[in-house]
């Protein structure tokens, strides 16, 4: 058996200064390089198109009754809420939104004064860290307070998407 030792597959070339020769190999990876390079290249080409559309696409308004409409749709109230209050979208547009934020809220707070009271508490104190102010709220007053916001969010719906979330809400108050 034979042994293959170096075989070297070289292209020549002749131009006017003489032959010169080319690697196989070194010129097949140098190609390989440049394909990947460009696939790279491409990708990312791609990527800023793509972006530039969804800016385009999603900007100002549209964005954010877009987004508005997710969390409203999965019941994301507290989200919701972040979005409306970060972006300050008090137009009219966005009045359902704000409907159904307030009606949660005013729902959790009585949720919240209500098991305050059935745990005992009569009163909630704060004060602050040099003790110049304190501040005390009696639980029983808040819970009947926010119970009436709740009945009256329900009694008083703009919107018919929210009736049913706020009758809900105002069902669960005693």
């Amino acid at each position: 058996m034979r042994k293959i030792k170096n075989i070297k597959i070289l292209w020549k070339f002749s131009d006017e200064t003489g032959n010169y020769e080319v690697n196989m190999s070194t010129l097949a990876v140098k190609a390989a390089g440049c394909v990947i390079a460009l696939f790279f290249v491409f990708s990312i080409l791609w990527a800023l198109i793509d972006t530039a559309v969804d800016e385009g696409k999603y900007s100002g308004d549209a964005y954010h009754l877009d987004w508005c409409e997710r969390e409203y749709i999965d019941r994301g109230y507290h989200e919701l809420y972040d979005t409306l209050d970060l972006y300050r979208l008090t137009s009219d547009k966005y009045a359902l939104y704000w409907e159904m934020v307030n009606g949660y809220r005013d729902h959790t707070l009585y949720d919240a004064y209500r098991a305050l009271g059935e745990t005992g508490i009569d009163e909630v104190s704060y004060e602050t860290e040099n003790g110049t102010a304190t501040l005390s709220i009696p639980v029983e007053e808040k819970r009947v307070f926010y119970g009436r916001k709740v009945l009256d969010n329900a009694s008083t719906c703009e919107f018919e998407e929210n009736q049913r979330y706020l009758t809900k809400f105002a069902d669960e108050v005693e």
